[in-house]
């Protein structure tokens, strides 16, 4: 924030709507419930569900993935904010709310199109 307050660059926030609930899982977990006679029934889960141990850890390499796919680095001292050297893009992360500056609105637009592409 500082950054873009300084350069007066532009800002934007983001929030991924149900963002642990797109991870899948690496590893397998079954859940257990009772059907209408009673009876238990297992489930296997595919994707990470919030309050699962695995589901924060599993959204962030998800994210990771992502946002190296769309050019972007991870910083070296804050593993939550990535960097597009060559667009001068820098998005911050807080569990699903991104925060994204750059020197202009476009280069923002941008990097929004490349990551829902």
């Amino acid at each position: 924030m500082v950054i873009a307050l300084y350069r007066n660059w532009a800002i934007r926030q983001w929030d991924v709507v149900a963002a642990y609930l797109q991870a899948l899982l690496k590893h397998d977990i079954y859940i257990t419930d009772i059907n209408e006679d009673g009876e238990t029934e297992y489930w296997k889960l595919y994707k990470t569900l919030y309050g699962l141990k695995q589901a924060g850890y599993e959204w962030f390499e998800m994210l990771g993935d992502i946002m190296k796919t769309c050019g972007m680095q991870q910083c070296i001292g804050d593993e939550g904010t990535y960097v597009n050297a060559k667009e001068l893009v820098i998005v911050g992360t807080h569990v699903d709310d991104l925060l994204g500056i750059a020197p202009t609105e476009a280069q923002l637009d941008q990097a929004e199109r490349s990551v829902e592409g």
